[in-house]
């Protein structure tokens, strides 16, 4: 019996694709890769009209440097906040999380092994990992968020500092690092935007290698026409027409995107069905 594949999503085409809304990315000059995090959307719809919460479209994605190939692909329930190559061995330290909503942050620190693509989380308990800095071969500088703002106005501003050793960090296991190793006392903690600087980084690379960058986020619906067109909705786009050539002729841009696309009947024109979130307004 064959199996038929199932498609859980459709990504527009180009480099870096994958991570969606970039957010964050380094160089590693040692292994030629370049490690990104990013952004695909926070709710995947589960095709019957209703969004499913289990969903997370936070992604790691790490790239050969110099053609841009896709080496590996790592999906995180939190923000990525840091990326940090190992200075020898081919591990990736990532620090993620966010503030919960309530009262407390969380998140984890990964550990991408980069020769197998086997990730480790390393903590015992959730904290969110707002810095995350190789000190050497075997020591890991952290900055964490406060577990909590609870009684605490400044915990946003504040991070706590601790390193953290290993004689081995390829062997550490999961849920490996404690919060004994953890406790350090809360210091004001910068946390950067680095968005703006991830863009044009992500761009200059995808120049240097002969391509062309533009954020191309989940794809929708695509609907071919009969003089060799393809109409496609994603994020981000209404609709957008292809040329049979490979180029794109034109864009409707906007600020969710398409969902569904359908064909007027003189094939001149299409209706786009829109995605529009409810957003609350906070009172003054």
């Amino acid at each position: 019996m064959t199996s038929v594949p199932i498609v859980r999503r459709v990504l527009g085409d180009g480099p870096f694709a994958e991570i969606g809304e970039p957010a964050l990315a380094v160089i590693d000059d040692r292994s030629r890769m370049v490690a990104v995090g990013g952004d695909l959307g926070a709710v995947q719809w589960n095709g019957t009209g209703t969004a499913d919460s289990r969903w997370t479209g936070h992604r790691i994605g790490v790239y050969e440097r110099d053609a841009l190939r896709w080496r590996h692909l790592v999906r995180s329930w939190y923000p990525v906040r840091s990326l940090a190559f190992h200075p020898v061995l081919p591990l990736l330290a990532v620090g993620t999380g966010r503030y919960g909503g309530g009262y407390s942050f969380e998140g984890e620190l990964l550990l991408i092994h980069l020769d197998s693509g086997n990730v480790v989380s390393a903590l015992q308990h959730p904290r969110e990992v707002l810095s995350v800095e190789w000190r050497s071969e075997t020591a890991l500088r952290l900055v964490l968020a406060p577990c909590d703002d609870w009684e605490n106005p400044h915990a946003h501003e504040q991070g706590h500092t601790a390193v953290v050793t290993r004689a081995d960090w390829g062997a550490v296991e999961q849920r490996a690092i404690g919060a004994e190793e953890l406790a350090a006392p809360a210091e004001p903690a910068v946390q950067p935007d680095h968005s703006a600087e991830t863009r044009r980084l992500l761009a200059d690379l995808a120049a240097a290698a002969g391509q062309q960058w533009s954020v191309r986020r989940r794809v929708w619906a695509v609907e071919g026409m009969e003089d060799g067109r393809v109409l496609a909705a994603l994020d981000g786009v209404l609709a957008e027409s292809w040329l049979p050539s490979g180029d794109r002729q034109w864009a409707v841009e906007d600020e969710e995107g398409g969902r569904q696309l359908v064909l007027a009947s003189d094939g001149t024109s299409v209706w786009a069905n829109a995605e529009r979130r409810s957003r609350r307004k906070g009172r003054h």
